[in-house]
């Protein structure tokens, strides 16, 4: 097809267009989109996210990460709705997790599962919001949030963070005067 003297491809089922050719939106240099290129450390599943098959550095604790070419970091591998909670806890707290997590940086390895949390406490508030980087390496965090306050979610406040390839499959209850009610972020 072709207007105003561009051309684009008629795809096949299961390809995209990109700079003019049909490609298959699984590859590692075009990861769901045209141009999408997953970091050093991750690749393409067949759903067309970049994901990490397993955490391999420090005896399953850490995995390096390349973010946009540009830097390496090492992020935390999260295994379990305890990990997460631990996680949480520390950031509400100002504090990293683990201690030695200079680059303040998480990776979800598994799907978690919330088992009905009551008063959730999300992970970051107004004197500590979150300004990580958390990947969520194409999982789901699933389950029921009942929330006692305002800016709610996965993630109740975040400054300067990057949240990236997480789904979140959740019911949320609220207080009526509630405010800034997000499954992943609440502001």
């Amino acid at each position: 097809i072709c207007t105003e003297g561009k051309c684009t491809p008629i795809c096949k089922d299961g390809f995209i267009a990109c700079n003019g050719k049909c490609i298959s939106p699984t590859s590692d240099d075009n990861c769901g989109a045209c141009g999408n290129v997953c970091p050093k450390g991750l690749s393409c599943s067949q759903n067309g996210i970049c994901q990490l098959k397993k955490c391999t550095l420090d005896n399953g604790t850490y995995a390096s990460i390349n973010i946009e070419s540009k830097r390496t970091v090492r992020a935390y591998c999260i295994q379990d709705i305890e990990a997460f909670e631990q996680v949480r806890d520390a950031i509400n707290q100002n504090r990293r997790y683990p201690k030695d997590n200079t680059d303040n940086a998480y990776i979800l390895v598994k799907d978690i599962k919330l088992y009905n949390q009551v008063k959730w406490k999300p992970i970051g508030s107004p004197r500590a919001p979150f300004s990580g980087i958390f990947f969520g390496n194409g999982h789901t965090i699933s389950g029921n949030l009942i929330c006692n306050q305002s800016d709610c979610g996965l993630f109740g406040n975040t400054r300067y963070a990057r949240i990236d390839g997480v789904h979140a499959s959740v019911n949320i209850t609220f207080k009526n005067d509630a405010s800034n009610i997000g499954a992943i972020i609440g502001r």
